[in-house]
């Protein structure tokens, strides 16, 4: 294994690495990806775009926003626990979370001045999962201490 090239393993040398901005070497990539692909059944049926349940979508925007927010501070010492995800009778979606953090130092960074970091946190959530849903999304997150 391992001749640096990629050849020993995939018996073809991949192409050198694209130039993100300029495009160059693109379609070069594009080609080799599909030389490599094995043909196979679909992991989801015609329509859908994802087989995640609506609570496992709203847990992973929510984590994703914590990170966005926090980069590499935080995430690691906190854990976003799903309470409730249900449609209303209004065709609005009530979504819950708590978000556990080790100790009370790390939940006041959390929360942020006067709430400031946990709105910024659930508001980006909140549009980001109305926008791919298309309706009212009403987001609850509550910050505790636990073990």
């Amino acid at each position: 294994m391992g001749t640096g090239n990629g050849k020993a393993l995939c018996g073809t040398s991949p192409p050198s690495p694209p130039m993100i901005h300029s495009g160059r070497g693109v379609p070069g990539l594009k080609e080799y990806l599909l030389s490599q692909a094995t043909p196979g059944r679909w992991t989801l049926e015609a329509g859908m775009s994802t087989d995640r349940s609506a609570e496992d979508l709203a847990l992973e925007i929510v984590r994703e926003k914590i990170f966005q927010r926090f980069y590499d501070e935080l995430p690691y010492e906190l854990t976003v626990v799903p309470v409730s995800c249900k449609s209303l009778r209004d065709g609005s979606m009530r979504v819950e979370h708590i978000i556990v953090v080790p100790h009370e130092g790390v939940k006041k960074i959390v929360v942020g001045s006067h709430g400031a970091a946990l709105k910024h946190v659930g508001t980006s959530a909140r549009m980001e999962l109305q926008r791919m849903w298309g309706h009212k999304v009403h987001l609850i997150l509550t910050v505790k201490v636990g073990k």
